[in-house]
């Protein structure tokens, strides 16, 4: 059975928020499946009633097997249950060709339901053309072969708007990486909070497929940390003019004036050691971007990109 009444609940309520947040399989189930199968189920019922054929984009019987979950067909009215799998027989078109009272109130009641469903589901372009068929339907003498028409434009808008929402999928080995803030931990993101934008950004092009940005984000990350390791040096770097090479020449010549030594105190020693680290995994920077310069080569493709980032 089909809680009809838990659309009243449901409209009021955003479907997703605006945030970059990703979204579980299940959580798109449960809001955007439910409502398409209301929709579907009070359509049917539409083109039944008004002895159309079904709309093969919500005919359920390409279901196969899954037929058999289904509740059984209704007995009567719209309230809350499912329309049989199978296309019933069209009604008879009474003479004059005139919907009764009854009819037309069933109409109204379900392009009601129609109505709430799409709102809740973000489509508000639609609500014009749902009201003017209840409007229709309100009428004394309403014809059947313009309500027919009605139901089918609605039925065809429906179709237009849901076309028009699109989604990304990130495959779930890669949902770790979309919009983390701490993707390398929280101490490097405290030790260089100008580069978190871009580590951030870095890891949500991984996760979209989006490797040349991901590499260039990284870059840019890794400018910071060149910037500020040079300050640490007392030596000026220009991450935008000096190339890799250049860059490693400064900063091993000042890593090397450092004191060490048999000579020297413990600490001192153990900063050149720090010192001479870092410039080594910078180097390596440079040896996997596979240029001179500081920026990127044109495309990374994932097996590079999964090597830069991991």
């Amino acid at each position: 059975m089909i809680d009809l009444a838990g659309l009243e609940r449901e409209q009021n309520q955003p479907l997703f928020d605006n945030s970059h947040r990703l979204r579980s399989l299940w959580e798109m189930l449960k809001k955007y499946a439910w409502y398409f199968f209301i929709l579907s189920d009070l359509l049917r019922r539409l083109h039944r009633d008004l002895g159309l054929p079904l709309p093969p984009a919500f005919n359920l019987q390409g279901l196969g097997s899954l037929g058999g979950l289904l509740p059984p067909p209704p007995t009567s009215g719209i309230g809350g249950e499912i329309l049989p799998l199978q296309p019933p027989t069209p009604s008879i078109v009474p003479s004059p060709n005139t919907l009764t009272e009854d009819e037309r109130e069933e109409i109204r009641r379900t392009l009601g339901f129609v109505e709430t469903a799409c709102r809740g589901l973000g489509m508000t372009g639609i609500m014009k053309d749902v009201e003017r068929a209840k409007a229709d339907a309100s009428l004394l003498f309403t014809d059947r072969n313009k309500m027919q028409f009605h139901i089918e434009h609605v039925t065809e808008r429906i179709i237009d708007e849901l076309e028009q929402e699109t989604f990304h999928h990130v495959p779930s080995d890669k949902d770790r990486f979309y919009h983390k803030d701490d993707l390398f931990g929280v101490e490097i993101g405290k030790k260089f909070p100008k580069a978190r934008e871009d580590l951030t950004n870095a890891g949500t092009s991984y996760a979209v497929g989006l490797n040349t940005a991901c590499v260039f984000h990284l870059m840019r990350v890794m400018e910071h940390c060149v910037q500020r390791f040079g300050r640490k040096l007392q030596v000026s770097i220009d991450v935008n003019k000096e190339s890799w090479a250049t860059i490693m020449d400064h900063v091993n010549n000042a890593v090397k004036a450092l004191p060490g030594g048999r000579h020297t105190k413990a600490a001192q020693s153990k900063k050149k050691e720090r010192y001479s680290l870092a410039a080594a995994r910078l180097d390596h920077v440079r040896i996997v971007s596979r240029n001179d310069t500081m920026h990127p080569k044109a495309t990374y493709d994932e097996k590079e990109a999964t090597e830069i980032l991991t």
